[in-house]
């Protein structure tokens, strides 16, 4: 069963790194940059942009000792964890239910039973240093302290905030003060949180 694409490779990165696998399978040795070439029909240059994405995204990784160190990302198939669409970080928006991508977390997740990735729409938690199109990692669980960072149900919706306690209340935050804060019972914490956020990543664009 083949991998599932990660989040973030295109169709002909991965079109390549299905090729190397095929390669190293027949051959037991990486092919070089002209044997990618010579196989996938396209020019050095062209090899060294796509093995260059593929790196960028844990798929491969390239050695400096001679022209066959390059090496595929090697795991087994859970620690890829599901990206289930966006949620937001400042208005209402409603994650998806079924993945719609995978991605790995690499050395930001160690034990990935239970995570699942969200990709942030807005700018509320900017504060905490989450910008809006931020992968983050949540591991999902009904408890947190405060001063964690969660995913919480508020209306039928799915929002990211910092969990707070003043007194006996409790207050889903922003890390932005154009937000007002939520208030949730303290009674409602178990029922209100989805998961915790562990980490987070950025995906830049040129």
């Amino acid at each position: 069963m083949p991998r599932p694409r990660s989040e973030g490779i295109t169709p002909r990165q991965q079109e390549a790194l299905d090729w190397i696998k095929r390669f190293i399978e027949k051959h037991e040795m990486p092919p070089t940059v002209s044997e990618i070439g010579a196989g996938l029909g396209i020019a050095k240059s062209s090899v060294f942009a796509l093995l260059q994405g593929l790196e960028s995204r844990g798929a491969v990784k390239r050695g400096t000792l001679g022209a066959r160190s390059l090496k595929v990302r090697e795991g087994e198939e859970d620690s890829w964890v599901p990206v289930l669409g966006y949620i937001s970080a400042g208005h209402p928006l409603l994650s998806e239910e079924a993945p719609d991508g995978y991605v790995d977390p690499g050395h930001l997740v160690r034990d990935r039973r239970g995570v699942f990735a969200v990709r942030t729409k807005g700018n509320s938690m900017e504060g905490a240093g989450i910008l809006d199109g931020d992968i983050l990692f949540v591991r999902k669980q009904a408890a947190a302290d405060p001063g964690d960072i969660v995913v919480a149900h508020v209306d039928g919706e799915a929002l990211v905030k910092r969990l707070r306690k003043r007194g006996r209340k409790l207050w889903l935050e922003a890390e932005n003060p154009d937000y007002r804060p939520i208030q949730i019972g303290v009674g409602e914490r178990e029922d209100r949180i989805i998961g915790k956020v562990v980490a987070s990543t950025r995906t830049y664009r040129a």
